[in-house]
């Protein structure tokens, strides 16, 4: 097991050839592992501005030892972390973003966002509490998505929509790949039926707290929705339901 994370910007670290040399040399066994690296919003982005350092991780030998490439846009850091595939994972390369609340922020996200997609291409996006309006434009920026992992979704900004923004919902649905979806907490049905609508080629839903709804009236109001918006791509519904006493 070898974990390395470095929160001192130096960009030596997270060499993909000298980890190679070294792994093959000296540690060809290895199993896990996990190398991580930080840097501050405040200052230049050296791993974005060095493309070779994050594309390397993307070749034959990480890819061999089932390595995931995991990036995370926080609003004070970005991290880059390669790791060994654990049986949560579901997509080679990652993106996480986390405390994405406001408009304002999606210039940031967008920047850097488009400067990733030079490199690599995302698959796999988890993002915590958003905006509806704010996961679509995500969405559209990373066509190659295939599974999407929320934690709150939030439809404030979804109750008049403009023709545009319908439009926008329309367009996103028809080009977007997505086909798995976890959600970690439903506070109202509509959450649902938004990403339904949003996510056609949806095969695989999970979700695993619902607040303040019961779980039969639940159930029964998406298999009427599914069969009636003709949703025949989704296969598989997956639920947590915690016990009595928990």
């Amino acid at each position: 097991v070898l974990y390395v994370n470095s929160k001192y910007e130096d960009i030596a670290y997270f060499n993909a050839n000298q980890w190679k040399q070294l792994i093959q040399q000296y540690i060809p066994e290895l199993k896990k592992f996990c190398l991580a690296y930080y840097e501050s919003n405040t200052y230049e982005h050296k791993i974005l501005n060095n493309s070779s350092q994050l594309s390397y991780f993307v070749s034959s030998f990480w890819i061999e030892r089932q390595s995931i490439m995991e990036i995370e846009i926080h609003s004070e850091r970005l991290r880059y972390a390669i790791r060994s595939y654990s049986n949560t994972d579901n997509a080679s390369v990652k993106l996480i973003l986390k405390n994405v609340h406001h408009e304002k922020d999606f210039s940031f996200l967008k920047s850097n966002i488009d400067h990733i997609l030079t490199i690599v291409q995302i698959y796999h996006l988890e993002i915590s509490e958003v905006f509806i309006n704010t996961l679509i434009q995500i969405i559209i920026l990373l066509p190659r998505l295939d599974s999407l992992k929320v934690s709150s979704l939030s439809l404030k900004q979804s109750k008049c929509l403009s023709t545009n923004e319908t439009e926008l919902i329309s367009l996103t649905s028809n080009k977007n790949q997505i086909t798995k979806i976890y959600l970690e907490k439903v506070t109202d049905i509509e959450e649902i039926y938004y990403l339904l609508e949003l996510c056609p080629r949806m095969i695989y839903l999970q979700i695993d707290s619902i607040n303040n709804i019961g779980i039969e009236s639940f159930i029964r109001n998406i298999l009427i929705r599914i069969n009636i918006k003709c949703y025949h791509q989704l296969g598989l519904l997956c639920f947590s339901i915690s016990a009595a006493d928990d």
